[in-house]
């Protein structure tokens, strides 16, 4: 019983903490220059959500967000997202 309530007690603190704003990362300017947006899938619903969201963040941010749809297999594009140069920073 008492090991529950320290267990909730716990996980109150830490639900409280996590709604604390990070002050420091409102103050940074992101993005610097335009974003990729990678599509690692064929055509479809899926590049009709990445471009209604590339047009939404791009507003939003004021910065385009261009969607990557390469004719590459998904694995080759994730490969490239991971270990390829950073857009945006």
């Amino acid at each position: 019983m008492k090991r529950s309530r320290l267990f909730s007690a716990a996980l109150a603190i830490a639900a409280l903490a996590s709604l604390v704003p990070a002050g420091g990362a409102y103050s940074q300017d992101w993005p610097t220059r335009p974003v990729r947006l990678v599509v690692p899938f064929p055509p479809g619903i899926s590049d009709l959500i990445a471009r209604l969201l590339a047009q939404r963040l791009g507003a939003k941010f004021g910065q385009p967000f261009v969607r990557d749809r390469s004719k590459i297999n998904p694995a080759a594009k994730s490969r490239r997202t991971a270990w390829g140069p950073r857009s945006g920073a």
